[in-house]
């Protein structure tokens, strides 16, 4: 870090404030995530009444035996109840099973709120789902190839002129 400054410092004037944004942005991606990295491995080892009181994860789900699972393309269809909790998950979300392997469930085929009922739609690669489970937010967005775009931007051959900088123009 004391070697970024004392470059950055040591950096003509014309290149400072470009020089500052990238070093700021280098890891933004990375540390941003992190605090949902952190929640997905929490979740994954919350006892099933923490996971009911996590707005994020609906928990206590319980396969419905009333209804079969039914195809939809080459995908099964599941149903589930759960008991009453409050959640933001909804409908075409991607879930995940609160395990530590955090499995994909498949996607919100349905969601009643008032019903308390949950659909699943796995498609026929998908492991198994069981007949009880708890699910939990999809990891956060991979970020990977933001980082890529933006690394070779903190060598100084890839810094713009001061002209093409003030005009907009220029290989960034």
């Amino acid at each position: 870090m004391a070697t970024t400054i004392s470059q950055l410092m040591n950096a003509p004037e014309a290149e400072r404030s470009y020089r500052e944004l990238v070093g700021q942005l280098l890891e933004f991606h990375k540390r941003e995530a992190k605090p949902e990295w952190w929640f997905q491995f929490k979740r994954a080892e919350m006892s099933l009444e923490e996971l009911i009181e996590d707005s994020e994860c609906i928990g206590g789900l319980e396969r419905d035996a009333s209804e079969l699972p039914f195809a939809d393309k080459r995908s099964l269809v599941h149903t589930f109840s759960f008991p009453p909790q409050d959640f933001k998950m909804r409908k075409g979300d991607r879930p995940r099973r609160t395990s530590l392997e955090r499995e994909p469930v498949g996607e919100i085929f349905d969601l009643d709120e008032s019903a308390r009922r949950i659909q699943l739609k796995l498609g026929p690669s998908g492991p198994p789902l069981g007949d009880a489970l708890s699910l939990m937010p999809e990891p956060p967005f991979d970020d990977k190839i933001l980082r890529a775009a933006i690394y070779p931007l903190r060598s100084p051959r890839r810094t713009p002129s001061s002209r093409s900088a003030r005009n907009g123009v220029g290989r960034w």
